[in-house]
């Protein structure tokens, strides 16, 4: 059976309860989980889920020399290198980090099979106090119904009472996606337009790049 990708927004502190019963479902198959490695929001949470289950068909992706987060022995570990050139600001801090983090987020969605993804679409900056949004979750659904792999979503909102609750939508191809887009703020609308536009290049691309390679290797 075919891999798990799940992902999820880094402002999520915790999981709808039914993620959790889908996660025991993954775990009773034996179905292999693939995360990345944030030490806040999903990642972190699925993790910590994994590993009191003591699940071991997991693999960590990062980027880093080692996972931000606690990563059990028993657990595989896929670093990626990725080609966004790492430049420093004069704080040291490394320039180029989402970018970076993207290209793990492709690889993962290569290799799965279907995505599991936990999104808050919209949240307030705290740095800059304004509202943004959760790009990262949104681009790895949108690679993967481009590339034909499912993807169960659960968004979290706020109802008219203040109260977080979680919708479920199960996405088979982008126009699912595109529909709930349209139901949502304007920043969010544009912003899929912008991921979906770069995502389609990105598809384009690569195919190219196989097409190129082909002709040069045949006899």
């Amino acid at each position: 059976m075919g891999s798990v990708f799940i992902s999820g927004s880094r402002q999520i502190d915790s999981l709808p309860e039914e993620l959790e019963e889908r996660i025991a479902n993954i775990v009773d198959q034996d179905i292999p989980v693939l995360i990345g490695d944030s030490e806040r929001g999903v990642d972190a949470r699925i993790a910590e889920d994994l590993r009191k289950r003591k699940y071991t068909n997991v693999t960590v992706y990062t980027i880093h020399d080692t996972p931000r987060i606690k990563v059990p022995e028993d657990w595989d570990i896929v670093q990626v290198s990725p080609k966004a050139e790492e430049k420093s600001s004069e704080d040291g801090k490394p320039r180029k980090q989402k970018e970076r983090e993207t290209e793990k987020d492709r690889a993962m969605g290569d290799a799965c099979k279907y995505g599991l993804i936990v999104w808050q679409d919209t949240y307030m900056h705290p740095r800059y106090g304004q509202l943004s949004v959760s790009s990262g979750s949104l681009r790895n659904a949108i690679q993967l119904l481009l590339n034909n792999k499912p993807v169960v979503l659960y968004r979290r909102y706020r109802d008219e009472f203040g109260d977080t609750l979680f919708s479920l939508r199960e996405l088979k191809d982008i126009e699912d996606l595109q529909e709930l887009v349209k139901s949502l703020e304007e920043i969010v609308q544009k912003r899929f337009e912008k991921l979906l536009k770069a995502e389609e290049e990105h598809l384009k691309a690569g195919e190219q790049l196989a097409l190129d390679f082909s002709e040069d290797t045949e006899e």
